[in-house]
């Protein structure tokens, strides 16, 4: 398996396409993940560049406090989904499958 693939977009410190990675059926698709942390600082080119490979739907998974401190630009872009799953549950790593 190659690196994952840092992509500069914005002023994001990690962005990465995960396409690349094993799975049962073969391998997942290159500029299909990718994985950053909080999307900011994104030029039109960088929106662009996401809807041109047909990365629309964003799953936040910060915390709430993390969300109202600084909200994802994408959240209210035309042409993207925005689903806000925490991955914490009241500060805590969620330990049972209905959390």
């Amino acid at each position: 398996m190659e690196k994952m693939k840092r992509l500069k977009l914005g002023t994001t410190y990690n962005a990465r396409d995960i396409g690349g990675y094993p799975t049962p059926e073969g391998y997942t698709r290159k500029l299909a993940f990718i994985r950053c942390d909080n999307p900011k600082g994104f030029s039109q080119k960088d929106i662009d560049f996401l809807l041109e490979n047909n990365i629309t739907t964003v799953v936040d998974l910060r915390s709430p406090d993390e969300c109202a401190q600084q909200s994802d630009i994408l959240a209210s872009t035309p042409g993207f989904t925005y689903i806000d799953c925490p991955m914490y549950a009241n500060g805590e790593i969620p330990t049972h499958s209905e959390d």
